[in-house]
C-alpha cells in the first residue's frame, strides 16, 4: 500500500505511466529482484533511474498494482547517463494500471542496451509494452537518446482498453535508435483502435521482425513515422486492417507530409478481415514479397 497520491502531481502522467513514479526506485549498479511478488502498490513498482546499470528483474510477478510493473528510464532527452544494460526477463504482469488507466504494463524510457524480454503481460487496461516517449516530427526536430534497446520474445495477451480509445501490443513513440522487437507474440487487444506495433508519432530506427500478432483493429498503426523503420517476416493475423498509415491525410498540420521514407515491409503475412486486402497508405514506402489476404476480397501480393 505504498501511498503517493497526496502530491499534486501524482495523476499528472496523461500516457503510457512514464511520469509515475516508482515504489522503489534506484540509480545505482547491480541491483537485482529475483522471484520477488508485488502486489496492491499505488503506483509504478520498480523503476531505473539514470544512472542505474547492470539491474535485474528476473522471475517476478506483479499483479493488481496501480500503474505500472517496472520502468527502466526516465524522460530526459539530454542526460549522458541513461540506463544500461538493465534486463526485466522471465516475469508475469498482470493487472496492472488499476489507479492510472493508462499505464503500460512495462515502461522503457529512454534507455542505453537495455533488454525487456521473455515476459507475460495480460489483463491490463492500456499497451503492454512501450519504448520511447518523445513526440517527433521533422518540423519539431526533437530527438531521443536511446540506444540499441531490445524487446523480444514477450507474450502480450488480452488487453481491454475500456478506459481508453487505443492498445497497442507495443507502443512506441519518437526516434528509437536501434531498438530490436523480435519474437513477440500478441492477441486479443480490445479497444476502438487496437494496434499490434503501434508505431506512434516519429516512430523511427527500429526493427521489427518474427512477430506473431492476431485479433486486433490494425496490425502495423505506423502514424507519422519517420521513416528507417525494417517491418520484416510477421504475421498477422485475424485483423481488419493490415496496415494504417492515414494520419497525415486526416490531420495534416499536426504531422509532416515527408515523413514516411526509408522504413522496408518485407516478407509480411497480412491476414484481414475486412471486405478488401491491400496495402494503404504506403506509397512511399519499400514493400516487398507481403501477402494481404482476405476471405472475402481481392487478395495483394507487393
Amino acid at each position: 500500500g505504498y501511498e503517493y497520491f497526496d502530491a499534486t502531481w501524482g495523476c499528472s502522467d496523461t500516457q503510457g505511466g512514464y511520469a509515475i513514479r516508482s515504489a522503489i526506485e534506484t540509480d545505482g549498479k547491480n541491483v537485482n529482484f529475483l522471484n520477488c511478488e508485488f502486489s496492491d502498490i499505488e503506483q509504478t513498482c520498480i523503476g531505473y533511474l539514470n544512472g542505474a546499470s547492470y539491474g535485474t528483474v528476473d522471475g517476478c510477478h506483479f499483479h493488481n498494482c496501480g500503474c505500472s510493473s517496472v520502468r527502466i528510464g526516465e524522460l530526459d532527452n539530454t542526460s549522458t547517463t541513461l540506463p544500461k544494460y538493465c534486463v526485466m526477463k522471465n516475469c508475469l504482469v498482470a493487472y496492472m494500471g488499476e489507479l492510472h488507466q493508462m499505464a503500460c504494463g512495462v515502461v522503457m524510457g529512454f534507455a542505453d542496451h537495455c533488454k525487456i524480454e521473455h515476459n507475460e503481460i495480460c489483463l491490463c487496461p492500456y499497451s503492454g509494452i512501450t519504448a520511447g516517449h518523445i513526440w517527433t516530427t521533422v518540423s519539431n526536430g526533437a530527438v531521443s537518446n536511446m540506444n540499441n534497446c531490445s524487446i523480444s520474445y514477450n507474450y502480450v495477451r488480452c488487453l481491454d482498453g475500456g478506459w481508453v480509445n487505443d492498445v497497442g501490443m507495443i507502443y512506441t513513440l519518437g526516434d528509437q535508435h536501434g531498438l530490436k522487437l523480435i519474437g513477440n507474440i500478441g492477441h486479443h487487444l480490445k479497444a476502438a483502435w487496437s494496434e499490434g506495433l503501434y508505431c506512434d508519432n516519429g516512430s523511427s530506427g527500429y526493427t521489427a521482425k518474427d512477430i506473431i500478432i492476431g485479433y486486433v483493429t490494425t496490425g502495423i498503426q505506423h502514424a507519422a513515422g519517420l521513416g528507417g523503420n525494417d517491418i520484416e517476416n510477421n504475421i498477422f493475423y485475424n485483423v481488419t486492417n493490415g496496415i494504417t498509415n492515414d494520419y497525415a491525410t486526416k490531420w495534416k498540420s499536426w504531422y509532416d507530409a515527408d515523413t514516411y521514407q526509408g522504413t522496408t515491409v518485407k516478407g509480411n503475412i497480412f491476414y484481414q478481415t475486412q471486405a478488401s486486402a491491400n496495402p494503404t497508405y504506403m506509397s512511399k514506402w519499400n514493400m516487398t514479397n507481403n501477402i494481404f489476404y482476405s476471405p472475402a476480397g481481392a487478395n495483394t501480393l507487393t
